[in-house]
């Protein structure tokens, strides 16, 4: 009966210590959980929080500039003036004698074909001069018998062609690189979000530490006693 007694009881002392190591377990894993928990919730509230630098993350690339035209001129091509300083001669008082008799010897007028440098690019006339083309006798000025029949009179009166020195080249304006300007158009500003960018997490509250649980001693278990047979004692003779 002894024994059985022994027995439950040291049954019960390894059960009751089993169940302190299991609860102990338990609360180590809990406590480690929870700051890990708790490390990892800035970075990831941070992470999922909108930015509050009130910009966007924008690096320039190409397509944020234009080329702009800065040079304030239109394209035109060369043009030309005429200066033509030819003057045909006009009878004055001074051409003429007493008697009102030509003495100069000197004939009014001229001869001028329009050729493409008395027109502006435009097509128009800026030749000063008037038309007055020099006649040519031809075969159809004669007749069979090799008389002039055409009635028209070749004077001899200078002839004017424009040169170098009536006309004036005025460059016109072909757009060069000078011309542009690189210009940032996008109207965004280069930014990339940094840890200011983000608000601060508020942190939480401290957790106390937790006191290192006490090993429970191992108690040796208790050995029962067996109990010696008791000898019959033995009748003497």
């Amino acid at each position: 009966m002894r024994e059985q007694i022994l027995k439950g009881n040291l049954h019960k002392r390894h059960a009751r210590y089993d169940g302190h190591r299991r609860g102990i377990a338990l609360l180590c894993a809990l406590v480690l959980t929870a700051a890990s928990f708790q490390a990892a919730w800035p970075a990831t509230a941070a992470a999922d929080a909108a930015p509050i630098c009130g910009l966007e993350e924008h690096t320039h690339s190409d397509e944020c500039y234009t080329r702009q035209l800065i040079c304030g001129q239109d394209e035109t091509p060369d043009r030309i003036e005429m200066h033509c300083t030819f003057t045909p001669h006009v009878h004055t008082a001074e051409c003429y004698n007493d008697s009102g008799e030509l003495i100069c010897g000197k004939l009014e007028g001229y001869y001028h074909t329009h050729n493409k440098s008395c027109y502006d690019a435009d097509g128009s006339l800026i030749c000063p001069l008037k038309e007055n083309r020099k006649h040519e006798h031809t075969d159809e000025c004669y007749n069979a018998d090799g008389e002039l029949t055409c009635g028209i009179e070749i004077l001899d009166l200078p002839t004017h062609k424009h040169g170098d020195d009536c006309l004036t080249v005025i460059p016109g304006h072909t757009h060069t690189d000078a011309c542009y300007e690189t210009v940032l158009t996008c109207g965004k500003q280069e930014h990339k979000h940094t840890d200011s960018c983000y608000p601060t997490p508020t942190p939480e509250p401290t957790a106390e530490p937790t006191p290192e649980p006490t090993a429970v001693p191992t108690e040796k278990p208790t050995e029962v006693p067996t109990a010696e047979p008791t000898k019959a004692p033995t009748a003497e003779p």
